[in-house]
């Protein structure tokens, strides 16, 4: 899409903020998706965190995944329908920014993203300062997704100092780290029936943090049964596979 001219003029800017000598991966991505919002997010990760490890927020295997998630969300024509979504274990927030770019920023009257780890809300924020500067279009919190109320999830929110809480009436559920709770089952459960939701785990069991990974695609559908199922596939990546479901409770 972008001629070499623009990408080596991308790649003296990004060198500014990234030793693409040790960090290739972010060099690689500009192949995958626009240069430009993707400087943009590493600009502002910088200026948070100067030391973030953009090996791992940054990953191949990471980008390739949720960018695969937009893509099937767009194919399934769902655009109309998820105008208010909510983003678990949303770690540094880099789902919700390849959401804006490639779904649409006009598509979103917000996304919130939550996670256990309190040293991701600033990152997140940052890497959507743009959407948060219109009217909180996104916003991170801190908090844990067992304790959440998902008929209308009440999310701790941080400005300029001050906390307060927020409701929120989603219509789209998305969380891209199952292969990370433990209690799957419980979790699942507490989901009112009738919820959009976009689900991956993948089989990658060698990491002693994927307490819930899945053997095969069908092992997944099992586990987080559809009353409507809209999607079901899976994504080759260089060391596991990644497993992804799309569908009404």
């Amino acid at each position: 899409i972008y001629d070499c001219e623009k990408l080596k003029q991308l790649k003296k800017t990004l060198n500014h903020y990234v030793n693409l000598d040790t960090d290739l991966q972010v060099w690689k991505l500009l192949e995958l998706c626009n240069p430009e919002p993707l400087l943009k997010s590493i600009k502002s990760l910088r200026a948070v965190s100067p030391e973030i490890d953009l090996h791992v927020a940054f990953s191949k295997s990471q980008m390739l995944s949720k960018m695969w998630l937009c893509n099937s969300l767009k194919r399934l024509m769902l655009e109309d329908q998820i105008d208010r979504t909510l983003v678990l274990c949303g770690w540094y927030g880099v789902l919700p920014a390849l959401m804006f770019h490639h779904l649409g920023d006009q598509t979103f009257k917000e996304i919130r993203s939550i996670d256990i780890d309190e040293h991701c809300e600033d990152v997140a924020d940052a890497i959507n300062k743009e959407q948060i500067h219109q009217e909180w279009k996104f916003k991170a919190s801190t908090g844990d997704i067992y304790k959440l109320d998902y008929e209308r999830p009440t999310l701790k929110m941080k400005d300029h100092g001050r906390e307060f809480d927020i409701s929120m009436d989603y219509n789209l559920l998305v969380n891209t780290s199952c292969e990370h709770l433990e209690n799957f089952d419980q979790w699942y459960h507490s989901i009112p029936d009738g919820s959009l939701l976009a689900l991956q785990s993948n089989n990658f069991f060698e990491l002693e943090e994927h307490v819930n990974c899945h053997k095969s695609i069908k092992e997944f559908e099992e586990a987080c049964p559809m009353k409507e199922l809209f999607f079901s596939g899976e994504l080759p990546l260089e060391k596991y596979t990644r497993y992804m479901v799309i569908g009404r409770k």
